[in-house]
């Protein structure tokens, strides 16, 4: 109906899988803050559609939540700088940059970011929330765990590590659940 069609392909504005894929272009192409704008109101969406509790929900609070922490530049002592980022890994695809274009920063932190690392944990706290007790997902509860931990480290909390424990032995978990199938498929 509109010049875009939107009626026609059943589409609106407040589509929350329309809203996600938005988000996930934005965010591919380093649009941080286009790809916070679009998951929040994804999120919102999917409450009204779905309730609170929903797994998409959580979903969309765990995208809104990555796409404001990278937002934030990375600290300059980052005792992780030499390890390859999976950005790196997209060379020539649909990531423009290698991860050594983001920005880094010395000494105190700009009060936006501070702002910003406090809303991008409560989204991944409550993504957590959401995930934390249901028996699948397992690679999402990993991904939200190593999020948080991001954001503790860039925080400057006292044991970021705890996160990225916790996530690595739900890595563990999924891997063995998805090694056991492989067998049972290939004895």
């Amino acid at each position: 109906m509109d010049g875009n069609n939107n009626i026609v392909r059943g589409y609106s504005d407040r589509d929350p899988t329309l809203l996600m894929e938005r988000g996930s272009l934005f965010f591919s192409q380093g649009y941080y803050a286009d790809a916070a704008n679009c998951f929040r109101h994804a999120r919102d969406a999917s409450i009204r559609i779905h309730g609170r509790s929903s797994l998409k929900c959580a979903i969309s609070r765990y995208s809104h939540g990555l796409s404001l922490l990278c937002q934030v530049p990375v600290p300059e002592n980052d005792p992780m700088a030499f390890v390859p980022k999976e950005v790196d890994y997209y060379k020539g695809s649909v990531f423009p940059l290698p991860s050594s274009a983001f920005g880094t920063y010395r000494g105190a932190m700009v009060e936006n970011y501070v702002r910003i690392l406090e809303v991008a944990k409560r989204e991944l706290n409550l993504a957590w929330s959401l995930m934390e007790y249901r028996i699948d997902s397992y690679l999402l509860k990993g991904n939200v765990l190593s999020a948080l931990g991001e954001v503790a480290f860039r925080r400057g909390e006292s044991n970021p590590q705890r996160y990225y424990f916790e996530a690595s032995s739900i890595f563990d978990t999924w891997l063995g659940e998805y090694s056991k199938r492989g067998a049972d498929m290939y004895p």
